[in-house]
């Protein structure tokens, strides 16, 4: 009986160590923790156009903040640039692209959209060890003016033009605490004798940046735990396992014996609680089990059983005297 509730204890606690093991494991997840870390970002962009030979200009290409010719265009040179900094914080994945969007618009007050096109300028993903992207192209201007005036001419319509380049950038950290995507933008209007070209706004923030941590102390703490919680019942299984097997704890020689006697040779003994039937007869006491079974076979007599304690026990055989023979759990354990 004692056996079975340590059994039973160890099987209790295994399944409190399971329950608590997903517990601490499940709030190693949820706990968040806050951190606000100092970052600053800055952007630039900036551009030049440059002209085809003329009889106007001397200059290879003229300066940003002006209008423009159109016809005299040769292609637009447009210079991309992005800075961020988070305190100690390296290490970063970025995936950048530059498109240029067409937008043709109807040219009343509605603005509604008539065509667009995307054109894919460049990709490309990168690890970077501090945050610096940077980009220089050429907008071929002739190609998008162009494509707009045959469309308008081929329809006869009156529309807007607008070619956007757009510069976007996504970044991360490699441990994914920082999270943030960027788009700087040109803005070149298309079929018209004279433009103005628009730059997006500029970036010039710093301040705290708000991390949500996973990976503090305290979810170290609770992943501890769980483990902890995974090895206590990984030992629990083990140590019930192994009195299952009778590994752990196994009979006793004494409990041995008495099994296999009253097993083996159930046909030959009678078990009885009290010795009050005995006769009085002189006694016999024989050395082993072995020997009384000898005697048994010789008279063809009834071995008797009498369990007289937890630790001893008695096998008697009543014929002119009494075969006795007496065991206890010390002399078997000697």
């Amino acid at each position: 009986m004692k056996k079975d509730k340590i059994s039973i204890a160890l099987a209790v606690s295994i399944i409190i160590f399971v329950i608590a093991a997903f517990f601490f494991w499940d709030q190693s997840k949820k706990i968040v923790i806050k951190n606000e870390i100092p970052y600053e970002e800055k952007s630039s962009t900036n551009y030049k156009v440059y002209l085809d030979k003329n009889d106007y200009y001397d200059k290879e290409y003229l300066d940003e903040g002006m209008q423009y010719i159109s016809s005299i265009i040769d292609y637009i040179e447009i210079n991309f640039n992005y800075t961020a900094s988070y305190a100690d914080v390296q290490d970063y994945e970025a995936y950048k692209s530059i498109v240029a969007n067409i937008v043709v618009t109807d040219s009343d007050d509605n603005n509604k959209v008539i065509y667009t096109k995307k054109e894919k300028i460049k990709e490309e993903k990168m690890s970077l060890d501090d945050l610096s992207v940077e980009d220089t192209l050429k907008i071929d201007y002739k190609k998008y003016n162009n494509l707009v005036n045959a469309m308008k001419t081929k329809y006869g319509i009156s529309a807007n033009c607008n070619l956007e380049i757009a510069y976007n950038i996504v970044y991360s950290s490699k441990n994914q605490e920082i999270n943030e995507a960027k788009k700087l933008s040109v803005n070149i209007p298309l079929s018209k004798q004279m433009i103005t070209i628009q730059k997006g706004e500029t970036i010039n923030n710093n301040g705290l940046y708000t991390i949500q941590d996973r990976n503090s102390i305290y979810n170290s703490i609770m992943i501890f735990f769980a483990i902890l919680m995974i090895l206590f019942t990984g030992c629990d299984i083990i140590v019930l396992i192994m009195r299952i097997t009778n590994k752990i704890n196994k009979q006793s020689k004494y409990d041995r014996f008495l099994s296999k006697a009253l097993k083996e040779y159930d046909s030959y003994i009678t078990q009885t609680k009290d010795e009050s039937f005995l006769p009085d007869k002189p006694v016999i006491k024989v050395n082993s089990f072995k020997e009384l079974l000898d005697v048994r076979n010789n008279i063809d007599k009834t071995i008797i059983y009498t369990k007289l304690s937890e630790d001893a026990s008695k096998f008697e055989i009543i014929d002119e005297v009494i075969y006795e023979y007496i065991v206890t759990r010390d002399d078997m354990e000697r």
